[in-house]
């Protein structure tokens, strides 16, 4: 059994306000002592396929190939805080009328590879106690999202590279601090309009949860399956994963603190998710977009940037200059107004 552990940390903006919205102005963001933490346990023991002595010669694709465990996958995602979980199945559909890539395939080879298909198989929680055929609905946006993006830059790199990655299965454990959440929250309560006559009640401190599970998860993942990960890689997967879970283009700044802690922010052109669109085609846009390659151009995506292009995500694209309160000596200490927050609807009632 290998086991992997990535946490997060929560985040709280000192300086910006919602104008950290726009690239022009960047906002001061400090890292909380609050973390959320994912854990991946799998039996499987990732990494390059080695020849076996029975079939000697480069590794041949197929379904039966020697070190790859033929799919689907299956995730099991459990939160016990919100007495609730997901159980997923992945499939790997192979490129249309082509073998699987090489390991220096390029853009072309890698776009032709489908990304990772997901289907939710069962779930429970307490407004619905089991549900051994449930609708997409009854499903987390923000595990989907961070599950796509992560399997689907692993298949980049996987044992055989555009191929199926080891199936079997992978259990995730997710868990988040108190301080993520309001005193006495979650907490069941009473609900005449659920299934059950109960529903979990979540009041947020706004502390960045929805990002540090989407940054958790896909950290957790993408390391559980030794997948190499280029500067910048982990940041912008869990950004275009947590946009993409949103439904909206966010700043960004709470993604960023999760994944490197307090810092001067400086948010990445929205065109890189709504024009690239690196969740909408194959596995090789989300590789290119995730590292930064290609270009904006005419309000399209190039995966050949042109002379003189700026980089893809902007701002972003070079590190952040850190920010630490404890450096200067200093403590912030927020109060819980036990009122509960959700970002997406506050930041669109701005913007309108």
């Amino acid at each position: 059994m290998r086991t992997v552990t990535c946490s997060a940390p929560g985040k709280a903006l000192l300086l910006g306000g919602y104008l950290v919205l726009e690239p022009s102005h960047p906002g001061l963001v400090a890292a909380a002592s609050c973390r959320f933490r994912c854990v991946v346990s799998g039996p499987h023991k990732p990494g390059p396929h080695k020849p076996g002595p029975h079939k000697p010669g480069p590794h041949k694709p197929g379904p039966h190939a020697p070190g790859v465990t033929p799919g689907p996958l299956r995730v099991v995602v459990r939160s016990e805080q919100l007495r609730a979980t997901w159980e997923y199945e992945v499939s790997f559909p192979p490129p249309p009328a082509a073998p699987p890539p090489g390991p220096a395939a390029g853009y072309a080879a890698l776009e032709r590879v489908p990304l990772p298909e997901l289907r939710l198989s069962a779930c429970s929680s307490v407004a619905h106690g089991r549900l051994p055929a449930p609708g997409a609905e009854h499903g987390s946006r923000f595990v989907e999202a961070a599950l796509r993006a992560a399997l689907g830059y692993a298949r980049r790199h996987g044992p055989v590279p555009g191929g199926e990655l080891p199936g079997g299965e992978l259990r995730v454990e997710l868990r988040a601090d108190g301080g993520f959440y309001s005193e006495g929250s979650p907490e069941v309560v009473d609900d005449d309009a659920a299934p059950t006559g109960k529903r979990v009640q979540v009041n947020k401190t706004g502390m960045g949860s929805s990002a540090c599970l989407t940054t958790s998860l896909v950290g957790a993942l993408l390391s559980f399956l030794a997948t190499p990960l280029p500067p910048g890689v982990l940041l912008n997967l869990s950004q275009l994963a947590h946009c993409a879970s949103q439904g909206k283009v966010g700043s960004g700044f709470d993604v960023a603190a999760a994944v490197s802690g307090g810092q001067l922010y400086t948010r990445f052109p929205r065109e890189v998710l709504t024009a690239a669109g690196p969740l909408e085609g194959g596995v090789g846009r989300l590789a290119w977009v995730a590292e930064g390659l290609g270009a904006i151009v005419a309000g399209a995506y190039q995966p050949e940037a042109p002379a003189g292009a700026p980089p893809l995500w902007g701002a972003g694209a070079s590190p952040q200059q850190p920010f630490s309160l404890r450096e200067l000596g200093l403590r912030l200490y927020l109060a819980d107004v036990r009122g509960g927050s959700d970002s997406p609807s506050m930041a669109r009632a701005v913007l309108e």
